[in-house]
């Protein structure tokens, strides 16, 4: 789903309105044929049904109003995140565990381990080794802020506080 698509869709709104109307006049008719003095009795549920349909799409308008703000703050946190860290091209020589490499073609893979002059890369599930040749550089994703600097901006956007651990 992107950003800027919606858990309903005008389609399905109108489908599902549709469908609500065609089983409630299907049932007013049903219930006037079988017993006129219980279409009265119908009527009165017909009217309660409507509200808690009503109700149901106010409380799915709200849910969808909500799911819009998390994800646009989800979008904010993750440029947030993005703009603290900047590509740097550096010799393979100065790359740790932890650190984000990003490929010649582009895709990011996170550095595993480092054993025996050889590195192990992870993208997802996909996995790679990695044996640099001597003076061999790589993109990698580091810092432009410092930690403490980093931990603030996201704190104040989540408005959360540290974990201890």
């Amino acid at each position: 789903m992107s950003e800027n698509e919606s858990v309903w869709s005008p389609e399905k709104r109108e489908v599902v309105d549709r469908l609500a109307e065609g089983v409630y006049d299907a049932l007013l008719k049903l219930a006037k044929e079988k017993n006129p003095q219980a279409s009265a009795a119908s009527a009165e549920r017909v009217v309660e049904l409507e509200r808690q349909l009503a109700e149901v799409r106010a409380s799915a308008a709200q849910l969808e109003a909500n799911l819009e703000n998390a994800e646009e703050r989800a979008h904010a946190v993750e440029q947030l995140l993005v703009d603290c860290y900047v590509a740097r091209e550096v010799p393979w020589t100065d790359v740790a565990a932890g650190m984000m490499t990003i490929a010649r073609d582009g895709t990011p893979w996170m550095v595993e381990s480092f054993t025996d002059g050889a590195f192990i890369l992870q993208n997802g599930v996909k996995t790679f080794h990695k044996d640099p040749a001597d003076g061999e550089t790589v993109r990698v994703l580091v810092p432009y802020v410092t930690p403490e600097q980093a931990e603030a901006a996201v704190r104040e956007q989540l408005g959360g506080t540290e974990v201890g651990s």
